[in-house]
């Protein structure tokens, strides 16, 4: 949907042509004048980066550019880490025949906590009022930590500012408020280059915010997204929407699948967003039918994405705590919310072994790391499919 903007504050700013609306009521004749979509798709970028992935920011932005196809229009906000000039930094590039970053710069911010949900917010808004397009696709870059909530300077859900981080909940809500503010319906996607956003409570946080979200259960490696052939897919327009994203998956998969063994090392798989729904009514109704005062989950034996974390492979928790009937109910929702998924035969230098890989993970508690538990609770994941009562369970019987 487009944003209705008056004409006469608008062409003080921007140079694009404009489109009129008339509207006729009893008393009045008014004819708004908005600015018309230049583009199909505006991807935004936005690059937390003023942490230790700081180096590979600029090599991944020239990757971007060198991947963009006719009629894309790519908005970078970039925020790293540079203690002689502490600013940051809009681009925009249209073109892959780039070579000086900074000739593309269209604004300079001083320093600022790049993970404040409000600076974030800020950001977004300012980016579609100058770039009207059709659609917007959304990159997320950074640290990322899953669903888990910041509980101290080495944890983080999205983002990494000096230890700071925004929690989950912060950017459902941030992005929701972008949306709103600019009667856009959804993101055409969410690519999360950051760790461990592949989880079921991601996607159930996020689905009403994007169509898609493409996301790694597992860690990534810093090297990241192979940007050039990444966007080269996202940016294939004469391709449906799907079919660019699924090949964006495979430009991921064939890089890490092609490195030296210590290298090859990398999980991704593509969302899509509006079955999340009917997998969380699905989990409520088969949960509902157990004792809820004693179905639990455990971890023992569950094939784990995560050398650090508590995520595991969704199915394989399902098979190991349910019946054959449910498996498969759950199962057929599951094929349906995952349109791509892509996995090395193991990760982190064959620590672990992938012998089961679904295309998405949840969390599950440790018995060492039980303590954690009720920090999952306000999750929207846990309220909509009842899975927080079987959590509750299991934290129980730990702490006791």
């Amino acid at each position: 949907m487009k944003k209705v903007i008056i004409f006469l504050l608008l062409s003080t700013l921007f140079s694009c042509t404009y489109e009129s609306t008339t509207i006729t009521t009893k008393e009045t004749t008014t004819t708004i004048t908005y600015p018309a979509p230049k583009y199909k798709e505006t991807i935004i970028v936005y690059m937390a980066a003023d942490n230790n992935l700081s180096d590979v920011a600029f090599p991944n932005i020239r990757e971007m550019i060198r991947g963009l196809k006719e009629d894309a229009n790519l908005v970078v906000f970039l925020d790293y880490r540079n203690y002689q000039r502490r600013k940051s930094y809009l681009y925009n590039f249209n073109n892959p025949n780039i070579t000086d970053l900074s000739e593309h710069i269209v604004k300079e911010y001083e320093d600022f906590n790049s993970t404040s949900p409000t600076k974030f917010q800020e950001i977004l808004n300012e980016v579609i009022e100058k770039y009207p397009s059709e659609s917007y696709g959304l990159i997320l870059w950074s640290h990322a930590d899953g669903w888990r909530p910041r509980i101290r300077s080495t944890r983080k859900s999205f983002g990494d500012d000096h230890g700071m981080a925004m929690n989950i909940d912060e950017l459902h809500q941030s992005l929701e408020s972008v949306l709103d503010n600019n009667e856009i319906e959804k993101f055409n996607f969410i690519l999360f280059d950051a760790c461990l956003m592949g989880g079921v409570e991601i996607v159930s946080e996020l689905k009403e915010v994007s169509e898609y979200i493409v996301a790694s259960p597992a860690e990534v490696p810093e090297k990241g997204f192979p940007y050039t052939t990444t966007f080269a897919a996202l940016t294939n327009y004469s391709e449906p929407k799907e079919v660019r994203l699924e090949n964006a998956c495979r430009a991921f998969m064939t890089y890490y699948s092609n490195l030296d063994d210590g290298d090859r090392t990398g999980t991704i798989a593509l969302y899509k967003t509006s079955y999340m729904a009917q997998l969380e009514h699905k989990m409520k109704e088969v949960i509902q039918h157990y004792d809820l005062t004693s179905k639990r989950v455990y971890s023992d034996n569950l094939q784990r994405l995560s050398l650090d974390e508590d995520y595991f492979d969704f199915m394989d928790m399902i098979e190991q705590h349910f019946t054959t009937s449910e498996q498969q109910q759950i199962g057929e929702i599951v094929e349906k919310l995952i349109l791509y998924k892509g996995n090395t035969p193991t990760l982190f230098y064959d620590e672990i072994v992938l012998d089961k890989y679904c295309g998405i993970t949840i969390y599950v508690p440790t018995r060492e790391k039980y303590l954690l538990a009720p920090r999952f609770y306000g999750s929207q994941w846990a309220k909509n499919s009842f899975y927080q009562k079987l959590i509750e369970n299991t934290f129980n019987v730990y702490q006791n």
